[in-house]
């Protein structure tokens, strides 16, 4: 077999000489599935970018338990953090809370952040404690 392919390339070779054989094998295209190194209209494809974990299990800075409480104490508040994330799928979000506090001593900071994808609100109210 491998014996008729030889003589029948070297038939071709001998009909069509060898600048025609190189014309054609240089002008077939190429799949533009393949990964031939080369994407589409010559362009290089961009290499894919993989990311390493970005979560550490210990913190940079280690908190001082007895040095938060004491201080916790010491202000005599109360703290209610309450923590809403959502994915952003065309839909509404409705957050209510309800107690009784001073207006005086009492209050609350909110942050929230939106991106395309989701959404994420942060509300801490601070409660005076006697």
């Amino acid at each position: 077999m491998a014996s008729a392919a030889k003589n029948w390339s070297g038939l071709v070779t001998l009909c069509l000489g060898q600048e025609r054989e190189k014309r054609q094998v240089s002008s077939q295209r190429t799949s533009l599935t393949k990964s031939n190194g080369v994407g589409a209209l010559g362009v290089p494809p961009k290499p894919i970018i993989q990311y390493l974990p970005s979560y550490r299990m210990e913190p940079r800075n280690p908190l001082n338990k007895e040095r938060l409480e004491l201080t916790i104490w010491r202000l005599k508040y109360r703290y209610i953090v309450l923590v809403t994330v959502g994915e952003l799928l065309m839909q509404g979000l409705c957050s209510m809370v309800n107690f009784l506090w001073d207006a005086e001593k009492d209050g609350f900071v909110t942050y929230s952040i939106k991106t395309p994808k989701f959404i994420a609100v942060c509300t801490i109210f601070y409660l005076y404690y006697d």
